[in-house]
């Protein structure tokens, strides 16, 4: 088992660990990029797989960056840092067209180019720090991945509340602040929370046995009209509490208001359940504003703590663009957004169609939606809080007596050919990387060619469902009475392919566009856009 091999790397998997192959068995591998030939040793042995560590590159591939994070490698939170910027959007973009050919059946698929983030840095609006006692000596970057689960820090003398990550896999603490994907006030406002906790002998949360105080620490950037504004925003700070009293918390308060007046917002939540949950349902306010004030998309809100927010606002709102574009062209006088969250993608959606129809399983996230829709004027949009599974037949149903299908000289009219084009972006991210790119690279704008889209009065779906995709219930809905456009938004490829298997019984996959959501990691969201 701890024999060195030495392999090469053929690929990276879905969580951007290296593939190798060692007598036919595949050997999965953090920190080996394609090409690179290494030495390994095997710690885990499955039947039809198995899982190594990285002892050393002996060949590096000439992708492979210095990673600028000093943590790389030791929290495991971005395991594509070593891999240059361009490289991460090809490798991306397989993983799409990889699951459509292999899942789908989609061959045929054009999977374009994956659209950059402009800042693949400091992009993240919220970070959610889990707080433990970790031993001091623990506390800063020379803390090992390899600590041991049966004698946890917690355990040690000295022992003191301190804020990080989640070891890959593990519920061990990487003692960590400052976060490369998080803006720089991340950092302060983290560290003036963990000396109020250890100035005030305030004990942090002990997993084992449920004792202590101190459970989590959130953090928001509140948008405020500008994508790329989350390094100055307003602060939204989230204590989550094995209990409903913070002692001493005007400490705190007087802490966060010296270090930001007047632009910050102190809540806690009280979560006393044992569970891996990170936060309750109760809220309580503290101190600073109430409620921030938010703006996105031209939309004024406020954002509460609870309400979901993509970590990206640049991308989300090159995202946005895209769905609006194609509804806009489009001219449907009815939508229904199903999965809609807090509807900001519905409201937006509802200034370029007759009614907007939202459907969200979480009646906190409805009640948002509708106060979203009421500040700013918004009359067409209904929000329904319900399952997905449950209404879309009787809504389906609905909209299409209501504008009736044209039938076969509608969908003539909608071509094949895809309904965006990219031109070319240059990364300048990291010039040091040497791949030859064979797709085309996009641009930082995506247009929509407006006469490609038929003005026949139809009904379009926002399918915008969590990881684990559409419900059956949900397909078979759709097959029953198909809406004529489809705008599914993804964040796992894999059950974006399961759904588009069954839907292209009756739908032609006319575009597919990956957007890269969340640069450094694996992960990648994606829109699909179908027509009946």
């Amino acid at each position: 088992m701890n024999t060195p091999l030495t392999l090469k790397c053929v690929a990276l998997d879905s969580e951007g660990r290296g593939v190798c192959r060692s007598d036919g068995l595949a050997v999965f591998v953090p920190g080996v990029l394609p090409g690179e030939l290494a030495e390994i040793e095997i710690t885990s042995r499955k039947k039809s797989f198995a899982e190594a560590r990285l002892v050393k590159i002996l060949v590096p591939s000439p992708d492979r960056i210095p990673p600028p994070c000093p943590h790389a490698g030791a929290c495991g939170g971005c395991s594509l840092m070593s891999l240059c910027y361009p490289a991460q959007l090809d490798y991306k973009r397989r993983r799409v067209s990889d699951a459509l050919a292999r899942i789908a059946k989609l061959t045929d698929a054009a999977v374009l180019s994956v659209v950059p983030c402009s800042h693949p840095f400091r992009y993240r609006n919220k970070l959610s720090l889990p707080i433990r006692a970790v031993a001091p000596c623990h506390s800063d970057a020379s803390f090992h991945s390899e600590q041991s689960e049966e004698s946890p820090s917690y355990k040690r003398p000295n022992s003191q509340p301190t804020a990080g990550l989640f070891i890959r896999n593990t519920h061990r603490i990487y003692p960590l602040t400052d976060c490369l994907l998080q803006p720089e006030q991340f950092d302060t406002a983290a560290r003036l929370v963990l000396d109020f906790l250890r100035e005030n002998d305030i004990s942090a949360y002990d997993e084992t046995d449920g004792t202590g105080l101190a459970r989590h620490l959130i953090l928001r950037s509140v948008p405020t009209g500008h994508p790329l504004s989350a390094a100055h925003s307003p602060l939204s700070l989230t204590l989550v509490l094995n209990g409903c009293v913070l002692p001493r918390n005007e400490a705190l308060v007087s802490k966060l208001q010296a270090a930001f007046p007047d632009t910050f917002s102190l809540w806690l939540n009280v979560n006393a359940a044992r569970t891996a949950e990170i936060t309750g349902k109760q809220y309580i306010h503290i101190g600073g504003a109430e409620r921030l004030p938010a703006d996105f998309f031209g939309l004024a809100f406020d954002l509460h703590p609870a309400a979901f927010f993509q970590v990206n606002g640049e991308i989300s709102a090159r995202l946005f663009e895209a769905v609006r574009d194609i509804i806009k062209a489009g001219n449907f006088p009815a939508v229904i957004d199903a999965y809609c969250g807090a509807g900001l993608l519905t409201c937006v959606l509802s200034r370029h169609t007759r009614r907007i129809t939202g459907v969200e399983l979480s009646p906190e996230a409805v009640a948002d939606a509708r106060r979203l829709a009421a500040r700013n004027g918004i009359a067409n949009a209904e929000f329904i809080a319900a399952d997905c599974a449950e209404v879309l037949p009787g809504l389906l149903s609905r909209e299409k007596d209501l504008y009736p299908v044209a039938g076969e000289a509608f969908c003539k009219k909608l071509p094949p050919r895809p309904l965006q084009k990219l031109s070319s972006f240059s990364c300048h991210s990291n010039s040091s990387c040497h791949s030859e790119r064979s797709e085309e690279s996009p641009s930082h704008k995506i247009t929509t060619d407006n006469s490609q889209i038929s003005a026949s009065p139809q009904l379009a779906l926002i399918l915008d469902p969590p990881r684990s995709g559409c419900s059956s219930a949900v397909i078979d809905a759709i097959l029953k009475s198909p809406p004529a456009l489809i705008c599914y938004i993804s964040c796992d490829p894999a059950t974006l392919a399961r759904d588009l298997f069954r839907l292209k019984e009756r739908y032609d996959v006319t575009l597919v566009q990956p957007f890269d959501m969340f640069p450094q990691t694996p992960h990648v969201e994606t829109l699909a856009v179908l027509r009946h």
